[in-house]
């Protein structure tokens, strides 16, 4: 729970006895939470992979990352395509557990790769970047600032 900036840190257990986390610290505390959930969960989900004749997974250029984008209902799939203009009566695709996406994909992507979940879903849209803890160390753009296999969370 944040504790209001005028009542001072507040006092948490830690592994060294009592430390003080402020509020800003207990935020990021639940965020991280947060993030680690929304990974699990991802990993363990089927989400739906546009496929364009030709081409393979639907993906989009951004930031010298490859995103592949992923849809978690055939609606949200339905959405983008509304939103980017294309009316379509059928899209292709493919369904894929995500921890295959992150762990067997990526790496054979042959370049920073990560995935957008939900692209164009208003507060549904997620980003997973390659970096530890979502996708292999082999692949992760920050493997080597994170020698040691920690997590940045």
């Amino acid at each position: 729970m944040p504790v209001a900036a005028s009542e001072g840190p507040a006092p948490v257990a830690g592994a060294e006895g009592s430390a003080y986390l402020d509020a800003s610290a207990v935020e990021t505390t639940e965020r991280l939470a947060w993030i680690k959930h929304t990974i699990a969960h991802f990993r363990d989900t089927t989400v739906l992979v546009p496929v364009e004749r030709g081409k393979g997974f639907l993906t989009a250029d951004f930031g010298g990352v490859r995103w592949i984008h992923a849809f978690t209902s055939a609606a949200n799939l339905t959405r983008y395509d509304q939103l980017q203009g294309h009316l379509r009566d059928r899209r292709d695709y493919v369904s894929v557990l995500g921890w295959r996406l992150l762990d067997v994909v990526v790496p054979e992507m042959g370049m920073p790769c990560g995935v957008a979940l939900d692209v164009g879903s208003d507060e549904n849209g997620v980003l997973l970047p390659p970096v530890v803890g979502i996708v292999p160390d082999t692949v992760a753009v920050d493997a080597e600032v994170n020698r040691n296999g920690a997590k940045p969370w």
